[in-house]
C-alpha cells in the first residue's frame, strides 16, 4: 500500500466548486472555484491512464471555513484517496495563505490488485516532487478497510 505527503508546488488545474462538490471537474474561474493542486491533477492523469472509465467521487469537499479536501480516484483495480491540506502560509491568520500552491501538501494513499500500479505512481510523485512517506490518515484507512476487494 502506497502512503506517502507529497508538497504541491503549482496550481494545476482550477475547477468548479458547486460542480466539484458532487463529483464533476469542469473548469471555472472566478470567485466559486477550487484549485486541485498540481499533485492532485498529476495523481488524476495517472489514474486515467491506468483506467479510462476512472470515477472521481468527493469524499469531503473544501468550504468557506475550511480548505482541506479528501477524494477518491477509483477504477476498475485501484483506489486511491488524495488528501489536500493547507499547511504552511499562516492560515488562518493569513487568508491569502489558501491561494498560494505551495502552502498545501497531498496526503496519497493508493491501493491496487494490479502489480505495478502503486509502484509507478510512486515513481511519478518521486519524480516531480518533495515526498515522505506517512501512516496512512485515518480517514483513508477507514475508506479502504470497508472497500478492501
Amino acid at each position: 500500500m502506497l502512503s506517502l505527503v507529497v508538497q504541491a508546488r503549482s496550481a494545476g488545474r482550477v475547477v468548479r466548486w458547486d460542480d466539484f462538490k458532487r463529483g464533476d471537474l469542469r473548469d471555472g474561474t472566478g470567485m466559486m472555484t477550487t484549485m486541485l493542486t498540481d499533485v492532485v491533477g498529476d495523481v488524476i492523469d495517472h489514474c486515467r491512464n491506468h483506467d479510462p472509465l476512472l470515477r472521481f467521487h468527493v469524499l469531503r469537499a473544501n468550504g468557506f471555513w475550511s480548505a482541506k479536501f479528501d477524494v477518491m480516484l477509483e477504477g476498475a483495480t485501484f483506489r486511491v484517496y488524495c488528501g489536500r491540506r493547507l499547511v504552511r502560509g499562516g492560515f488562518p491568520f493569513n487568508p491569502a495563505a489558501a491561494e498560494e500552491p505551495k502552502n498545501y501538501d497531498v496526503l496519497v494513499s493508493a491501493t491496487s490488485t494490479v502489480a505495478g500500479f502503486e509502484s509507478s505512481l510512486t515513481e511519478l510523485l518521486h519524480s516531480r516532487y518533495a515526498c515522505r512517506p506517512l501512516g496512512l490518515p485515518p480517514e483513508h484507512a477507514r475508506h479502504l478497510a470497508s472497500q478492501r476487494r
